[in-house]
């Protein structure tokens, strides 16, 4: 069998995989959803059972999620607003451009080296090459991207 026969192949029963996968996730969605339902009619948060020789334990836990309407709590908090705050990574990595000169100061705790500056400060000639010879290990790693619903290419036939 030649390659692309083998990649042709060996992509389809990728697909075949990836839909039976979507699949058994959504009913998995669906059976755990009928399961906590079943918990909170009985008003149980645990439940014990052997299933096929396994020994099984749900537990219902409640999670309270708080959303603030952050607008309205800066306007009537006026400046002891910053009181309530805790950094938000979400947050700073939305806005990650615009904190880098104030983050700079504390790089030496939350950096980590930079691939570009090295370059950069090496070939600018601002550090010498050998001041990295050995600090670092080269993992190459290989990605495969999969992506569906692109449109074919023009084969020009």
């Amino acid at each position: 069998m030649d390659r692309s026969a083998e990649l042709h192949r060996l992509l389809a029963e990728y697909r075949v995989m990836e839909k039976e996968m979507a699949r058994l996730e959504e009913t998995k969605k669906t059976l755990r959803a009928a399961i906590q339902g079943l918990l909170e009619a009985e008003g149980t948060s645990a439940f014990a059972a052997i299933v096929n020789g396994e020994q099984i334990l749900l537990e219902l836990k409640m999670h309270i999620e708080i959303r603030y309407d952050e607008a309205l709590l800066r306007n009537r908090l006026g400046t002891d607003y910053h009181r309530v705050l805790k950094p938000d990574m979400a947050k700073i990595r939305r806005n990650l451009a615009e904190l880098g000169p104030i983050l700079a100061p504390h790089l030496d705790i939350i950096g980590s080296p930079s691939r570009e500056k090295i370059r950069h400060l090496v070939s600018s000639g601002e550090i010498p090459l050998d001041a990295f010879r050995g600090t670092f290990q080269k993992i190459k790693k290989s990605i495969l991207f999969v992506r569906k619903h692109l449109p074919l290419p023009d084969s020009g036939q």
